[in-house]
């Protein structure tokens, strides 16, 4: 059905990452490999002044959110 197709299209899913110090997490695959090459940068998440990350666990997932405190 439409709806269901609609569904799918917003189901939440697991991701992957590294914390590589206070300031910077990179993305990874599902296995924990980091991203190389040209668009490896795309995927790295640097820490910005008074932000923080906190993490929410849910039945299902965790999701990380950044937070300005």
């Amino acid at each position: 059905s439409h709806s269901a197709r609609n569904d799918e299209l917003f189901r939440p899913v697991q991701i992957e990452y590294k914390v590589k110090d206070a300031i910077f997490i990179v993305l990874t695959d599902s296995v924990g490999n980091e991203p190389e090459g040209e668009t490896a940068k795309f995927y790295v998440l640097k820490k910005v002044k008074n932000m923080r990350l906190i993490k929410n666990v849910d039945s299902n997932f965790a999701t990380h959110v950044f937070y300005k405190s």
